[in-house]
């Protein structure tokens, strides 16, 4: 009985070496570049979403993992519990739990372990009501091999948070494992538990794209914030596939990044009715459509414009033997504006028919 103990103890030391801790940023010489990453608190394990949503954060270069986590933590009001009795690692998170489990289909059917000296069972809603009695979300409330981990870029890093100096770019996910050590979340170390472990989609790209929509105002247009919505739903959703997650993320996407645009080239002829044909003579990839500038001088005083989305127009009447000056530029349209490409060289025609 004494030998199980100490297993079971030092499987608990093991853990809390590895469990996400918090700690302090480098010293303040060494800060000097802004930089930005994601973060992100989540329980889907236990079936209730997010705690901190995908959360974009300005860091100066030095700064660790751990201060990320604890920047976004405190922005949102969120207390983490932080014990230090053999390293710095989230304890729990105080009304992180709002006791309604539900537990996902892909984690109760998980192999069952055997310790040495005892079988633990996958954790389902059936079999599990859980260890805590208030609604703070602590390591081993709903099983022995539960607690808090994070991933560093789809990764788990093997060393503590306070251990990691952030990067620009970087997405951190703050993520309650329920069963396994991490291995319901497809990070554990092998070296920790032997359980197969769970393949689950790479959330990494749509959970910053989110964060950007956010952080830029992007969500306050109604077609952005019906796609941020619906990529929500796939981050929340626990076995969310790979295919979900791309779609949502092209449709994000699709609707705020403004592409740089390539430069058309114009062609100018004349038609009948003292009137010039202006064409784009190649499609510009990306683009919504065109604006179309013309006018009887080089320097375009009192000149006429026209967006289309088609590549070419017809201008208004000309004089005899009057030139057409002429120019263009593609342009792509988001959230309402229009972004666009430099202006064609100019050219002309003298007006003939």
């Amino acid at each position: 009985m004494k030998n199980c103990f100490k297993k079971l103890l030092v499987g608990i030391v093991v853990v809390a070496l590895a469990l996400a801790p918090l700690s302090m940023s480098v010293p303040a010489a060494t800060k000097t570049t802004k930089n930005t990453a994601t973060v992100s608190i989540e329980r889907f394990t236990i079936g209730q979403g997010y705690i901190v949503e995908p959360t974009q954060v300005e860091f100066e270069s030095g700064d660790t993992v751990a201060a990320l986590i604890n920047k976004v933590a405190k922005s949102k009001n969120v207390k983490l519990i932080i014990d230090t009795s053999y390293s710095w690692y989230i304890q729990g998170i105080e009304h992180g739990d709002t006791r309604k489990l539900d537990i996902p289909k892909a984690i109760s059917a998980m192999e069952d372990y055997d310790t040495g000296y005892e079988i633990i069972k996958a954790p389902s809603n059936e079999n599990n009501t859980g260890d805590g009695d208030n609604d703070t979300l602590e390591a081993r409330d709903y099983c022995s091999m539960s607690g808090f981990f994070f991933s560093l870029n789809n990764k788990n890093p093997g060393v503590g948070a306070d251990q990691v100096v952030a990067k620009d770019g970087d997405v951190i996910r703050v993520q309650f494992s329920l069963y396994g050590y991490g291995a319901d979340l497809g990070i554990a170390d092998p070296a920790w538990c032997s359980i197969k472990q769970l393949s689950l989609a790479n959330k990494d790209v749509l959970s910053k794209k989110y964060a950007e929509c956010y952080a830029k105002g992007y969500n306050k247009d109604k077609t952005v914030k019906a796609a941020c919505d619906t990529a929500l739903a796939v981050l929340t959703k626990f076995d969310s596939s790979q295919k979900e997650v791309n779609t949502a993320y092209a449709n994000l996407k699709e609707l705020i990044d403004i592409p740089t645009l390539a430069k058309p080239t114009l062609k100018v002829t004349n038609v009948k009715t003292r009137k010039a044909k202006l064409l784009v003579k190649k499609s510009i990839a990306n683009a919504n459509g065109y604006q179309f500038k013309y006018a009887n001088n080089k320097k375009f005083k009192s000149s006429k414009v026209k967006n289309t989305t088609k590549k070419y127009i017809k201008t208004k009447k000309f004089k005899k033997k009057q030139r057409c000056y002429a120019k263009v530029r593609a342009y792509v349209k988001r959230m309402g504006n229009k972004y666009y490409s430099k202006w064609s060289k100019t050219k002309s025609k003298k007006i003939k028919k």
